[in-house]
């Protein structure tokens, strides 16, 4: 392969962060120290792939960076954000902690459950989750669920959820997440309750094989969405 090099001058003293980013490959994230008279030197190799997961704590100090969007959230602390590049992820994703999940947009990033036997594609597991978020994905393939709410209240912003088998999205046990701004179609519902009150507003649900069905004293507020067919 071809090797570029550049030079940088009048850096201060001290250790700090290095982040080279081209398309098509993964971002590589190091770290380099500069002394007082000296040059240092920084070798880097990027790799060709799909996609990378880079993961923050919650003041915007870098963790590490993964090429799977589950080990990136294994490594997320509470509060941080697990931001994800543009590409396909197989993955079933489980999340059990308030985290933000960041996906670089519906159109370019996608979690898919195919291929996967009996899973959802997205879980969030328990009230540790509320205040977690989940936005700019495309969510799709799962044989249950393509995110399933277990006793808790995410947000769900901003994602593409398509042709998952049960439901698009399922609130179950006392969840109420905050469902909003998402096109949710060609699921097998778009939206479930049971004993759920989710916030569903300004989303587009449509070609479902039911809008929204609820069931056991499910209360949800729905305001200003799309829903058809």
């Amino acid at each position: 392969g071809s090797m570029t090099t550049h030079t940088f001058t009048n850096i201060p003293t001290g250790t700090h962060a290095i982040k080279l980013t081209l398309s098509g490959y993964q971002d590589w994230i190091g770290t380099a120290t500069v002394a007082v008279g000296s040059t240092t030197y920084v070798y880097a190799a990027l790799t060709v792939g799909v996609g990378s997961v880079t993961v923050y704590n919650a003041t915007g100090t870098l963790i590490g960076i993964y090429t799977a969007i589950q080990a990136g959230i294994n490594a997320c602390p509470t509060g941080g954000t697990v931001s994800v590049e543009a590409g396909t992820y197989t993955e079933a994703v489980y999340i059990n902690k308030g985290i933000a999940l960041v996906g670089a947009g519906s159109n370019s990033t996608t979690i898919t459950g195919s291929g996967i036997s009996a899973t959802n594609t997205v879980t969030f597991d328990g009230t540790s989750t509320n205040g977690a978020r989940v936005s700019g994905f495309r969510i799709t393939g799962a044989t249950k669920y393509g995110i399933y709410c277990n006793n808790c209240s995410p947000t769900i912003t901003n994602n593409t959820i398509y042709g998952n088998s049960n439901a698009g999205i399922s609130c179950y046990y006392y969840s109420s997440p905050t469902i909003t701004s998402n096109t949710i179609s060609g699921n097998g519902s778009g939206i479930y309750c049971d004993a759920s009150s989710p916030a569903i507003t300004n989303n587009t649900i449509s070609g479902n094989g039911y809008g929204i069905n609820c069931y056991n004293s499910s209360f949800p507020v729905i305001i200003s969405n799309t829903i058809s067919g």
